[in-house]
């Protein structure tokens, strides 16, 4: 479903900055952490400084896009209008979940864009990445700046929570948002801290970074507690996430560590959503572990931000605070912010607070935290004071997006001279396929191009009738026509290479289909951003029939680009039909050319992404990938092929070479386990379907027998049944008196003979 275009700003409100946030969480709709949170008073106070915000809503599971009315009638209220991210008119291929929903999110923009003056994308899934790769790669959204909002990315969250990596999906985020930081015009982060330990995790930064304080808005100020003297808590809150990140194994062990003495009245509240702590519920590991204390407890976990804060600012309450991330937590800042009693306790390196102060900060041990509850219940705590006045940080944020760098017009240049592009195309014994190729090459709208087609050892008739047909044409367009015996797809493209002439080569197969912008599209790419491989979206089809046919079905995948570690796993680079200048294929010594092997360009991507060669992924879809259950890779071995294309990491790291073959290893095993598994799922689903439809043809033959019998209980509660049923007697009574009258004739009969 498309969402409605906006109205268009009355005069009064043309001068208003029209801001937009895409985010996948938002307090109040769906599952929500301290994003949403953030989201959600940034969205508010950006509207109380006069903005017009528009939220875009892009949750991880599509389900949860479900925005009810409630809610956003609530948000409509404090002036934000909350939209559901939309299917976009274009399939796009549901996986890999993070880069799926990163291209739905551009596809909207790129329909929406002139309805902003300003996009923020928050860090959580990378939801920027193609939209910011376009601008970067000039392709759309050149007068539109665009910034991203770093609060917690999250592979730092799976870590910070003594996770294990077991989902490939961290990976494809933590690339996604790597990469939006790095393309953004502009980064603003919740801490100054953060910027710096990610920055030492190799994280890039644009010129435009800085750090602001959370904002506060007028919802969260009419919180604030009254100024009061010292007091001794009656009750504690663990005022977090139920997971080991947030500290709780710390905070349950001070607790173990209070005296029962002197402390009957205290009372413990764990005030959270529950995530996963060792493996299990967080709620679970919280009853586990209250099972000894002498003090009344409870959990409160579906609470909303505002309701939260408002059950701290009530009675003697004091709340406690925990993370693993370097920085002041947004639930610790809330806190502060609304004179609210908190003990922080925190990482290394998370003593550096917001506003310039510095903030107390218990050790991450629970004796240390014990001590301080010990002195807080013996001696009273008080509210802090407010670290910062709110209409600053109100400021900081609308200047920020205010001052967001807006790109520099295109340099001009002289007389465009476009460089030679030579298509190499690979053919072997397709030859209705190959016309539909180089019908789309005839095309292409890019005038400086050549066509170098190698036959691979075609042995068919009609791949020979169809060559001999198409010399005169490519003698006449100086295209060339190579023969070779059958080397297979690494030694075919090799061939192409050493008889072509252009400064580029597009690398093409016959059954791929090139979009008439394809060539020029490439060239433009690499010719402003300066890579040496340049790999597209695709859109993929099933089918031989000719581009354009009615009633085709496709989808777009949208693969990551430079993505090193992925690479380990999966070809995510892109697909063979790639752009490569010449130099760096010469460079990287091009495909390897071994026989019955699939993944040349899996193995050529990743040797050229180790040497160091820039490769970029264009996000439009240039070309046509055509899936046949007839290919390649239903005659190779995919195995052989993933250990191809392991090789350069091997190569590269050889001290790792084991550990690289078993990580390979064990991930395909999943994956056949994850195949065999859906299998097995679409197995029991056709035999729930077969169930249900016998059990409805059951209720259906069960009515058909209730109806028959009630039709039958009122048939015989008739009139006619019962006179029918006195006939029928009547009728028998005679039967049986003719019956009688027979017998007793028969033995007369039978006396008058014997006499």
């Amino acid at each position: 479903m498309e969402i409605p275009p906006f109205p268009p700003p009355s005069r009064s409100q043309s001068a208003r900055l029209r801001v937009g946030l895409l985010t996948g969480e938002l307090a109040g709709v769906g599952p929500s952490s301290g994003l949403g949170s953030l989201v959600a008073s940034l969205a508010e106070t950006l509207a109380e400084a006069g903005l017009e915000v528009t939220v875009v809503l892009a949750p991880e599971k599509r389900e949860e896009t479900q925005v009810s009315t409630a809610w956003t009638a609530k948000y409509a209220h404090r002036r934000v209008r909350v939209v559901p991210l939309p299917e976009p008119a274009i399939r796009c291929f549901e996986w890999p979940r993070s880069s799926s929903r990163a291209y739905k999110a551009y596809v909207w923009l790129r329909q929406h864009a002139a309805e902003f003056d300003r996009v923020v994308f928050c860090d959580r899934g990378g939801l920027g990445y193609y939209a910011l790769l376009a601008k970067h790669q000039g392709l759309g959204f050149r007068p539109l700046p665009l910034g991203v909002l770093l609060h917690s990315p999250t592979l730092r969250r799976t870590l910070d929570n003594t996770e294990l990596v077991e989902d490939h999906e961290l990976l494809i985020a933590d690339f996604l948002e790597r990469e939006s930081a790095r393309l953004a015009d502009g980064v603003a982060a919740t801490s100054e801290a953060l910027l710096r330990s990610l920055e030492a995790e190799g994280w890039i930064f644009p010129e435009d970074r800085r750090s602001l304080p959370p904002p506060l808005p007028a919802s969260l100020l009419s919180l604030r507690k009254e100024e009061k003297e010292p007091f001794v808590p009656e009750e504690i809150v663990f005022f977090s996430p139920l997971e080991s990140r947030k500290r709780l194994r710390i905070f349950c062990e001070g607790i173990d560590r209070l005296p029962a003495s002197g402390t009957g009245k205290l009372r413990i509240t764990f005030l959270g959503r529950s995530g996963r702590i060792e493996g299990i519920p967080g709620r679970e590991h919280v009853a586990r572990r209250v099972a000894g204390w002498p003090h009344d407890w409870k959990i409160l976990g579906q609470v909303e931000r505002e309701e939260a804060l408002g059950y701290l600012r009530e009675g003697k309450r004091l709340a406690v605070v925990g993370s693993a991330s370097p920085g002041l937590s947004l639930a610790a800042w809330e806190c502060a912010c609304l004179r609210i009693p908190v003990l922080r306790v925190g990482a290394n390196g998370s003593e550096e607070a917001l506003a310039g102060q510095r903030w107390p900060l218990i050790p991450g041990n629970p004796e240390a935290l014990a001590a301080r509850l010990r002195e807080a219940l013996r001696l009273g705590i008080a509210a802090p004071k407010a670290p910062i006045d709110p209409s600053e940080i109100r400021k900081g944020w609308t200047d920020w997006l205010t001052a967001l760098p807006s790109p520099q017009a295109e340099p001009s240049v002289g007389p465009f001279d476009p460089p030679k592009v030579s298509v190499c195309l690979v053919h072997h014994d397709r030859p209705s396929l190959l016309a539909q190729a180089l019908e789309s090459l005839r095309a292409q709208d890019y005038p400086n191009f050549e066509v170098v087609l190698v036959d691979d050892g075609s042995a068919t008739q009609e791949a020979a009738a169809f060559l001999d047909k198409i010399e005169a044409e490519f003698t006449e367009r100086g295209w060339r026509i190579v023969r070779q015996p059958n080397l297979y797809l690494g030694a075919a493209r090799n061939r192409a290479v050493r008889e072509a002439k252009g400064e580029f080569f597009l690398f093409m197969d016959d059954d791929n289909l090139a979009e008439p912008h394809e060539i020029s599209t490439f060239v433009r790419v690499a010719l402003r951003t300066g890579a040496a491989i340049l790999t597209s979206a695709q859109r993929e089809f099933e089918g031989k029939e000719a581009l354009g046919a009615e009633g085709r079905s496709s989808y777009v995948f949208a693969p990551l680009g430079p993505a090193l570690s992925l690479g380990v796993l999966w070809n995510l680079f892109g697909d063979a039909n790639a752009l490569v200048r010449r130099d760096a294929f010469e460079a990287i010594g091009g495909f390897s050319d071994a026989r019955s092997v699939p993944c040349e360009d899996w193995e050529f991507f990743g040797r050229a992404v180790l040497a160091g060669f820039p490769l970029e992924m264009v996000p439009e879809p240039l070309f046509w990938y055509r899936r046949s259950r007839e290919g390649m890779y239903a005659r190779t071995s995919l195995a052989a092929g993933m250990l191809r294309a392991l090789r350069p990491y091997r190569k590269a790291f050889p001290s790792l070479s084991g550990a690289l073959l078993l990580t390979q290893g064990k991930f395909a095993q999943a994956e056949a386990f994850w195949r065999e598994g859906c299998a097995t799922r679409q197995e029991i689903e056709a035999a729930r379907d077969q169930r249900d439809r016998l059990q409805n043809i059951l209720n259906q033959k069960e009515q058909e027998l209730w109806e028959a019998r009630d039709e039958l209980s009122r048939i015989h509660r008739s009139r006619i049944w019962r006179l029918g049923v006195r006939l029928r007697r009547w009728e028998q009574k005679l039967r049986n008196a003719r019956r009688a009258l027979f017998h007793r004739s028969g033995d007369r009969l039978d006396g008058s003979n014997a006499d």
